[in-house]
């Protein structure tokens, strides 16, 4: 048995004196009842019901005080928010690598906003991210194995040509029998569903990235800058030069 004595730089009177200056101020911690309810709502999916919970259940202010300067807590409290989210999420079956990637992405958002209230509305934008996220993975949990290898074998392909006998190939059928199962299980056809998926690739590289129009179109096999442009706009609404414009004011 080992002698050494526990040395802690917190020590039981710090303890009790936090304790005491909480109660004089009348703060108090949510419950961990309250506080966890949006995370469980959200590996659900059930995005409406998660923002209500946010909304009715964590104070505006968060729900601890970890530094002096108000701004600095209340990015410390975004980061803690976003790593317990994609550890939710992760236990509840989403891609880890996509999970991380989703949290360094949004942690580096928060990093250059200087306003709290808008760390506040990035925190509801990284939850409904997270909770639409899950959606779509109970989604694919209830498709048929071969409709999921060949989403898979999409995702992975999106800077290449896919021809329909590969994707078949990979998901163990015929291509006129996945096509037709495919539809039936998504509701697209399996081309519209790889131009979908190239769309929202494009959707991140505009946010994320610094390459030109003409640079992604050529990276996600649009046949040329013209094609790119004319089916992001029948997409999204908008000119891909407008959605990073907006991005980047959001």
């Amino acid at each position: 048995m080992s002698n050494r004595k526990a040395m802690h730089t917190i020590t039981p009177a710090m303890m009790v004196h936090t304790a005491f200056q909480n109660r004089e101020r009348g703060f108090f911690h949510t419950s961990h009842e309250d506080e966890s309810a949006p995370f469980f709502l959200m590996v659900n999916g059930e995005t409406e019901r998660m923002l209500e919970a946010m909304h009715s259940l964590w104070k505006p202010e968060g729900t601890g005080k970890l530094s002096e300067n108000p701004l600095q807590n209340v990015r410390y409290l975004f980061v803690a928010t976003v790593t317990r989210a994609c550890r939710f999420c992760i236990q509840g079956g989403m891609d880890p690598t996509d999970a991380f990637n989703a949290s360094d992405l949004y942690i580096r958002k928060m990093d250059v906003l200087n306003d709290m209230n808008e760390i506040w509305a990035l925190r509801e934008d990284m939850m409904t991210f997270y909770s639409d996220a899950m959606r779509e993975v109970h989604r694919r949990l209830r498709l048929p194995l071969s409709v999921i290898r060949a989403m898979d074998y999409v995702e992975a392909h999106l800077h290449e040509k896919q021809p329909l006998e590969e994707i078949a190939e990979y998901a163990g059928l015929a291509p006129a029998y996945l096509s037709d199962l495919f539809h039936r299980e998504t509701g697209l056809t399996l081309r519209s569903y790889i131009l979908k998926r190239r769309i929202e690739a494009a959707k991140t590289m505009l946010r994320y990235s610094d390459q030109k129009v003409a640079e992604i179109a050529e990276v996600l096999t649009f046949s040329n800058a013209s094609h790119f442009h004319r089916v992001f706009k029948q997409e999204t609404g908008q000119t891909p030069n407008q959605y990073r414009r907006f991005a980047d004011d959001g």
